[in-house]
């Protein structure tokens, strides 16, 4: 009964996410870090590896996990269980990179890529965790899920420490696949 919860949180989230398509965004997004709910070896955050470079982030990179630190971790976000991309703070403003995936399956890195408006893998929705009935085991988090691929971007084989590889995964519900806006 609960996995038909969770799926149809999920799909409702999705055919809002159809809806958010045709009206125009309402709130800008909002510069934040995204912090990992999986807290068992302390608090991590998405971040660019090897962190900003002479003032820049590397593009192509695979996104990892690192406790709390440099600018790379820095994201506009949108706003509570908003759609778009996902666009990093410390990079030219004119050339931004955004978080995408490029491809569909399971294990997929998620890394950083030239922003673009056509690009449907950069496309994303902060699903909150109480839409999927963890709400009270991680307060204020959400699910990032890729409208493309209908997949969940968490930590690679659910070990979160420093270095460790974001990935898209099928949604599990575990603590590793919830980010915190911070």
């Amino acid at each position: 009964m609960r996995k038909v919860a969770i799926k149809a949180a999920l799909l409702s989230s999705i055919v809002a996410v159809g809806v958010a398509l045709a009206a125009p965004a309402s709130a800008a997004p909002i510069l934040r870090r995204l912090k990992n709910a999986d807290t068992t070896y302390g608090a991590y955050y998405l971040g660019i590896p090897p962190g900003p470079q002479n003032g820049f982030v590397t593009e192509g990179a695979n996104l990892v996990v690192w406790q709390f630190g440099q600018e790379d971790q820095l994201w506009y976000v949108p706003v509570d269980d908003g759609f778009g991309q996902f666009r990093n703070y410390y990079t030219s403003p004119n050339s931004p990179v955004c978080l995408s995936v490029t491809g569909t399956g399971n294990g997929e890195p998620v890394i950083d890529q030239a922003c673009d408006a056509f690009n449907d893998n950069q496309y994303w929705q902060l699903i909150s965790s109480s839409k999927v009935g963890k709400g009270s085991e991680y307060p204020g988090c959400y699910i990032l899920w890729n409208i493309t691929t209908s997949k969940a971007i968490g930590v690679t084989s659910g070990y979160v420490a420093n270095g460790s590889t974001v990935v898209q995964w099928d949604y599990d519900g575990t603590a590793n696949q919830f980010w915190c806006v911070n």
